[in-house]
């Protein structure tokens, strides 16, 4: 918007928020460390001056040109060091181009990478403990992201990453530029949170999976089984069952697993009649799976 009150005033200068100052402010940083250079006005990160890059995709150098080249990243571009060298600030020369500022790099926008590793350090600190996203976003962004922020000091910069599968509709990736999308809204206009809940997580992170109607139909029955136990006066062992769940959530968050041991739990709750402890136990264990079934109890 300021941009376009400059076109109609060119005596008015677009002044660029704090955080384009602070992302030009990182940039400069970078070129100073020696791990980043220019390349006709644009300024790329060097890649060889990082010992992390790479490490948390583990890919072949062939298949991160390939990823680089179908994300947004310009592996075939001639005179940079490297092809996997990673663009930190783009010049622009179109005075009129709505999302360009001047800054101490030069009159340009930031690239992809760095505004995420200014924007995580300004509002969660030098090091993040759980670094979420789909499994796309590991090679180029994620692996971009953590070797500039180790090169301006955050290191560890993550201690843990965690990177989930998407869900398919139709056998592809459910995205807006397809349109095969399936809206929680629209969800909840038929059916209650817990069961949504306990549907997504018959999936797997790390494997995703089609959307499929019949899953949610059998959570929409496991959370009335569900509901049926906690009315119960006395059901099986919960104890078992819980070791079995926390068991199964300590292995990469097997959540699928959780939920086929949760359904075993409210069978025996059912037809059990050897704890009195039973109920509470179940609830404990919906606690710590996060689905608020009580509500209709």
């Amino acid at each position: 918007m300021m941009r376009a009150l400059n076109l109609l005033d060119p005596a008015v200068e677009p002044k660029p928020s704090d955080h384009i100052l602070e992302i030009a402010e990182a940039v400069k940083k970078l070129l100073n460390r020696g791990v980043a250079y220019e390349l006709e006005g644009d300024i790329y990160f060097d890649i060889t001056q990082s010992t992390s890059f790479g490490a948390i995709s583990g890919y072949s150098d062939k298949l991160k040109n390939t990823f680089s080249s179908s994300r947004g990243g310009d592996p075939e571009r001639k005179g940079k060091r490297n092809p996997l060298d990673f663009l930190l600030w783009r010049a622009i020369v179109d005075e009129t181009d709505v999302a360009a500022w001047s800054t101490e790099v030069g009159y340009g926008r930031p690239g992809w990478h760095i505004e995420c590793s200014v924007m995580s350090n300004q509002y969660l600190g030098a090091d993040i403990d759980i670094h979420g996203g789909g499994t796309d976003l590991i090679f180029p962004h994620h692996e971009c992201e953590n070797a500039q922020s180790t090169a301006l000091g955050h290191d560890p910069f993550v201690k843990t990453w965690m990177h989930a599968a998407p869900m398919l509709l139709g056998g592809d990736k459910m995205s807006k530029s397809l349109g095969n999308l399936v809206f929680v809204r629209d969800i909840l206009q038929q059916t209650e949170p817990a069961a949504l809940r306990i549907a997504l997580m018959s999936y797997h992170y790390r494997s995703g999976g089609e959307w499929r109607n019949d899953l949610l139909a059998q959570a929409v029955d496991l959370l009335a089984g569900i509901r049926q136990a906690l009315r119960q006066p006395s059901g099986g062992d919960p104890r078992p069952f819980r070791e079995r769940i926390i068991a199964a959530l300590n292995d990469d968050l097997n959540a699928p697993e959780a939920i086929r041991v949760l359904q075993e739990m409210v069978q025996a709750t059912i037809l059990g009649n050897s704890s009195p402890n039973a109920a509470e136990g179940l609830r404990g264990v919906l606690d710590l799976l996060g689905i608020d079934a009580a509500a209709d109890v």
